[in-house]
């Protein structure tokens, strides 16, 4: 498949951000200058879905401390919309999106403090009754948050202010439908380009928005894209609605394509390929289950193995930890060795669709009830070190671990930022 010609740069939103004042410019600045003095000895930001390596593991080191019986210490609280979508941490700011009084609003705000830095809203209707808000975690890279609405509106902003750089509608641009339940791929940042599937994987210039090339149609579904090394050759893992299929990096050119198509069961394949070499592990909701796909590059796919999903799987993502796969279907937490699907054990611990994330060895969970968990990743069974409630609601998205904060959201929009080394204020104050 030969790469598209390029389109041109496209235009702003028409859409303005709030505007920022002297004082919170200035305000802003210095919490930058400290933060950026803060990460240059840590640099374990989260700048994007799953984090910096889209594979739901944080590199943080000691930060699991002594917790009073409320739970680890509130940093701050924040309310930042009705979503899905989860939160990312870079240079200084935590970034999010949400949706209320019509408009979907992306916000920055201050690491330390929580204290917003800018926000810039859109007009969105409500998507639906089930489920509402914007499902697509912002991406930031290089000053630039790029993020994507239910309903196709992709933007580009400036980092430090919110300004629209560059946007447009995927929808109406490239002819693609969304899914049932709208568009949730988040950003995908590989050198100069972004890449989004949206049906169609297309590589965009991350700084103009000029399109470099884009895919056929495979079917639109919840993933989100996924880069990796394949025989010396840089790659990408797209888990649509057809199923497995690898790109080339460079021209978005088909290198294989394994079928895991789910027609007729609203094409739900929501979570992001776990890559270890050439095999890649997927798992869909459903009938459809889990499998491992050993890949070539332009050779054909094989499927190593397929396994029933035990209980309806929805939308939570694995973690890969030494072998073995850690994730949770309705309810039940699982973990299964990874070349053979094989269950090591199951533990039923009261998490509903909850989600998870791996960080020095453990798995860091947040029930759907908005209990936080903290447990060993081992495959000899399940062992639970703390629970705590630290939400209300109804909590789907993923915790995030960075820079020694740990932050919790639910799809009300309740954001919560506590400090996992523990100390006197607890999460239940």
């Amino acid at each position: 498949m030969k790469p598209t010609e390029k389109t041109g740069n496209r235009g702003t939103h028409g859409f303005g951000s709030k505007p920022v004042g002297k004082s919170r410019m200035f305000w802003a600045a210095i919490l930058m200058i400290g933060a950026g003095l803060l990460h240059s000895a840590q640099a374990l930001d989260w700048p994007a879905w799953r984090g910096p390596d889209r594979d739901g593991a944080s590199k943080e080191k000691d930060w699991l401390g002594e917790w009073s019986p409320a739970g680890p210490p509130v940093l701050w609280r924040a309310s930042v919309g009705i979503a899905l979508a989860g939160v990312t941490v870079a240079d200084g700011g935590v970034y999010t999106i949400g949706w209320g009084d019509e408009a979907d609003t992306v916000r920055r705000l201050a690491e330390d403090s929580g204290e917003e830095v800018w926000s810039h809203a859109y007009p969105a209707a409500i998507f639906s009754d089930n489920f509402q808000g914007p499902a697509s975690t912002p991406t930031v890279s290089n000053g630039r948050v790029y993020g994507l609405s239910r309903r196709g509106d992709l933007f580009c902003l400036d980092a430090a202010t919110g300004k629209p750089l560059w946007g447009c509608d995927v929808q109406a641009e490239f002819g693609v439908p969304h899914a049932p339940h709208g568009f949730s791929c988040s950003p995908l940042i590989e050198g100069d380009m972004m890449i989004m599937d949206i049906g169609k994987t297309i590589a965009f210039d991350k700084a103009t928005g000029e399109v470099l090339w884009q895919t056929k149609d495979y079917g639109t579904s919840y993933s989100s894209a996924i880069a990796f090394d394949l025989a010396g050759h840089r790659c990408l893992a797209v888990f649509n609605a057809s199923g497995l299929v690898i790109l080339r990096l460079a021209d978005g050119e088909e290198v294989c394509l394994q079928e895991w198509n789910m027609e007729g069961i609203n094409n739900v394949n929501a979570t992001v390929p776990i890559i270890d070499g050439d095999l890649i592990f997927i798992n869909s909701t459903y009938e459809m289950g889990s499998g491992l796909i050993k890949i070539a590059y332009q050779g054909e796919a094989e499927v190593v193995y397929k396994k029933p999903m035990r209980a309806f799987h929805h939308f939570a993502n694995y973690v890969l930890h030494k072998g073995d796969l850690y994730g949770i279907e309705e309810k039940t937490i699982h973990c299964l060795d990874f070349k053979t699907g094989e269950q090591r054990w199951a533990e039923a611990a009261e998490l509903g669709k909850g989600a998870l994330m791996l960080s020095e060895g453990k798995l860091v969970i947040l029930s759907e009830a908005g209990e936080l968990i903290i447990a060993s990743a081992t495959p000899t069974g399940y062992e639970e070190i703390r629970r705590v409630h630290v939400l209300g609601g109804t909590s789907w998205t993923p915790p995030v671990l960075a820079n020694g904060r740990l932050y919790c959201r639910n799809g009300k929009g309740d954001l919560v930022c506590l400090a996992p080394r523990g100390g006197e204020a607890g999460a239940g104050e």
